[in-house]
């Protein structure tokens, strides 16, 4: 069922490509093996930070290997653990996919961010919808309806012309402002009602932190995975 805040998935397809289907495939399993061979594996250390307490906590220690090779995640830092457990894995959820986010799309260029290989939807979508939506599910979590500004947000998500610089500095200001709302919210009362969409279809507080949590890892990944992939398809 789709709701309000909900956009474009992976069916976003436009066009064809001129490579038949066995070349194609050829091509995107041999782009996939160059990449896991042959990318380096960044070890970026995220200069925003989240406000308050949860500035220096949400983060944590990398405790990377050298290279990078192996990385403990947010989840298991053992940060904000006066958070109770479901607003602390949203909060790590959102910290993981921050990380991702600048480790696999920084070389991206402004061109590569909008591209769609092989009828992938852009990564610069994905980013974008990351931002925006944590922006309207935590409306929502709040208690209150979509503005005509938010909603209006629904429709620049798949536009291209937003370059690597400005789609990075949107995302990395909507994350440190979400985890500022999800501290505010009533943490202790978790079960209370809350309406989603124009039906105002009705779930949890905690449900809807959850599926926040959920949606940003989604896009997350799918954002992750369309880097490798453009990455691995530069010529040599």
């Amino acid at each position: 069922m789709k709701h309000d805040h909900e956009g474009p998935t992976e069916s976003y397809h436009t066009g064809t490509h001129s490579d038949s289907p066995q070349v194609s495939k050829a091509r995107f399993v041999k782009g996939f093996i160059t990449q896991i061979r042959t990318l380096p594996h960044l070890c970026y250390r995220v200069e925003t930070s989240y406000a308050g307490r949860v500035t220096s906590s949400l983060h944590g220690d990398r405790q990377t290997d050298k290279g990078a090779e192996r990385r403990v995640e947010p989840w298991l830092r053992g940060t904000l653990t006066d958070v109770p457990a479901i607003p602390r894995a949203v909060l790590h959820a959102i910290a993981l996919a921050e990380e991702d986010i600048a480790r696999w799309g920084a070389t991206l260029t402004d061109e590569e961010i909008h591209a769609e290989p092989y009828g992938l939807t852009p990564y610069a979508y994905h980013v974008r919808h990351i931002a925006h939506s944590l922006d309207r599910l935590l409306t929502y979590a709040e208690g209150r309806p979509l503005d005509v500004i938010q909603r209006a947000a629904l429709g620049v998500e798949l536009e291209p012309g937003i370059t690597h610089a400005a789609l990075m500095a949107e995302f990395h200001a909507a994350l440190p402002e979400a985890a500022s709302r999800i501290m505010a919210l009533p943490l202790d009362q978790l079960e209370q009602p809350r309406f989603v969409g124009a039906k105002r279809l009705e779930v949890t507080l905690g449900g809807l932190l959850v599926h926040l949590a959920d949606h940003t890892q989604r896009h997350a990944g799918q954002a992750v995975v369309t880097a490798k992939l453009l990455v691995s398809l530069r010529e040599p």
